[in-house]
């Protein structure tokens, strides 16, 4: 009976790994406005993400692309966590010495997922000689976000729509709008003791002023400001702030810096680590130690003789 051969579709063959990246690239990208047929590639890209393993085998420059291709997917899901995560891992395993255009993609994607997630990121990435110029539009949305200022973000994407849309991150980057907002409203409530909704709204210069109490309503809701809302007088009541050391957010911090350094320790021992039963390629085996004995043998005859002698 002939067994399957390796070609038969009864033996599935492990995906390699240019051919995975280079499947996720025209799915990853995110055009704007997005098109029917980009949700339709988008569906696809998570169903090769699923359905597909990558090889550990890999090397460092194959294994930064799907990293990316991987950050990218999930930050388009809103799993930010699992996205900066991912995005993290492609930048230590990108090459330091070439590839400055991956780099920088890696860079522009990672500080937008972590503005999303209601993280500065480090001023290092902007400061760098290579890449000051290119990121100079990503540092103007970052002041903005964290300066909660609306006006300031408005002007950054009317200036550099261009160039957002270019490296396909105007669809991520409309969704910042919400935290420039939450970062106004938190610098506000730690100003003011009491101060009046329609002023905050023009603080914040909001399009829709009437909006202002059901967006006070859900930053209270969500722990983004400590506040209370006078609905009868339209007011927003800051409460007095709390020791950040009696809640929970310190643990969270210190759990998220071990995990990350649990992570790069796996990693360098995984790096270190020898292919199994690689140490036996150097031994012999039953006959060719037995032919090797009867040589020392009759070495040692031979020398005993001429001794003798």
């Amino acid at each position: 009976m002939i067994g399957p051969t390796p070609s038969s579709p009864l033996i599935p063959r492990p995906p390699r790994p240019p051919l995975t990246s280079s499947s996720l690239r025209p799915l990853a990208p995110s055009p704007h406005p997005p098109s029917p047929q980009h949700y339709k590639l988008f569906d696809q890209a998570e169903k090769l993400l699923t359905k597909t393993t990558f090889p550990e085998s890999a090397g460092a420059t194959q294994l930064a692309r799907y990293l990316y291709y991987t950050g990218r997917i999930k930050a388009l899901q809103l799993e930010y966590t699992e996205a900066h995560r991912c995005l993290l891992q492609a930048q230590r395993k990108a090459p330091t010495t070439k590839g400055l255009g991956f780099r920088l993609a890696v860079y522009k994607l990672g500080a937008i997922v972590q503005l999303l997630l209601g993280e500065i990121p480090e001023r290092a990435v902007f400061r760098h000689p290579q890449s000051r110029a290119p990121m100079r539009p990503y540092l103007e949305l970052v002041q903005a976000v964290r300066l909660g200022d609306l006006a300031a973000f408005r002007m950054a994407m009317e200036k550099h729509a261009a160039t957002f849309t270019a490296d396909s991150n105007y669809t991520l980057i409309v969704r910042l709008r919400q935290n420039v907002i939450r970062a106004g409203l938190r610098n506000i409530s730690l100003a003011y003791s009491r101060i009046a909704l329609s002023d905050v709204a023009a603080k914040l210069v909001l399009d829709h002023p009437e909006d202002m109490e059901s967006i006070a309503a859900k930053a209270i809701r969500d722990g983004v400001i400590e506040a209370t809302l006078d609905h009868a007088n339209a007011v927003l009541i800051s409460k007095d702030p709390t020791d950040v050391y009696s809640t929970l957010e310190p643990q969270a911090a210190f759990h998220k810096r071990i995990t990350f350094c649990l992570n790069v320790h796996n990693d360098a021992v995984k790096a270190m680590s020898y292919p199994p039963d690689a140490h036996k390629d150097g031994l012999l085996d039953a006959d060719a130690m037995k032919q090797r004995q009867l040589e020392e043998a009759e070495l040692a005859e031979a020398l005993a003789e001429e001794d003798y002698e």
